[in-house]
């Protein structure tokens, strides 16, 4: 695993997204109040269905059950049984989709540990939610954390975009992503969303 330095340098770079868990909790909250769903609710229906997903397929596959009840076509059968689970009253059970529906919810404590953040430290991303991988991890970013004089979920936030950065690539915006039309740029999105 990398050090507390190299997550740090990832966290400059992705510092301008820090606040992403803020930004996607309050537009959550008013699109919630538009459509009277329960912002907790989504919020851990958009972890469910995060595994191995984009985030427009994600916010896809949440607004669709939020909507209808049901997931889109072609979501993973594991999804579909942790979504049951959930639906029965079980919770949510994943450890890398229960720290991301608490940031979700608020939790400035939340430590998502997904594709993205296993590359940025350098662990396998079969192995990231091992619990000891997590404690290292949380380690680490707690130091971030106080290095930046933030929040974990700020530092996670801002790791997570700034490895995605220096891949070249932009990171999703969640406002953006729900502005307006409630939707990202992809055709997927503006089919599914353009009327939102």
């Amino acid at each position: 695993m990398v050090r507390a330095s190299t997550l740090l340098n990832f966290a400059m770079i992705g510092w301008d997204f820090r606040a992403w868990y803020d930004d996607a909790r309050e537009a959550i909250r008013e699109h919630c109040a538009e459509h009277g769903w329960e912002p907790d609710r989504f919020a851990e229906v958009m972890a469910l269905t995060s595994p191995r997903v984009q985030v427009s397929r994600n916010l896809f596959a949440t607004l669709q059950y939020m909507r209808t009840g049901s997931l889109p076509r072609g979501t993973m059968r594991s999804t579909r049984k942790a979504l049951s689970n959930w639906e029965l009253g079980k919770g949510i059970a994943g450890r890398k989709t229960g720290p991301f529906a608490d940031a979700l919810k608020g939790n400035k404590d939340a430590l998502v540990l997904d594709v993205w953040m296993a590359e940025a430290l350098g662990v396998d991303q079969r192995v990231v939610t091992r619990l000891d991988i997590g404690a290292m991890a949380m380690r680490r970013m707690r130091s971030v954390a106080d290095t930046l004089g933030c929040t974990i979920a700020e530092a996670q936030a801002a790791v997570w975009c700034g490895i995605i950065l220096t891949k070249n690539r932009q990171p999703a915006r969640f406002e953006r992503a729900v502005d307006g039309k409630w939707g990202l740029n992809t055709r997927a999105s503006k089919l599914m969303f353009g009327g939102m």
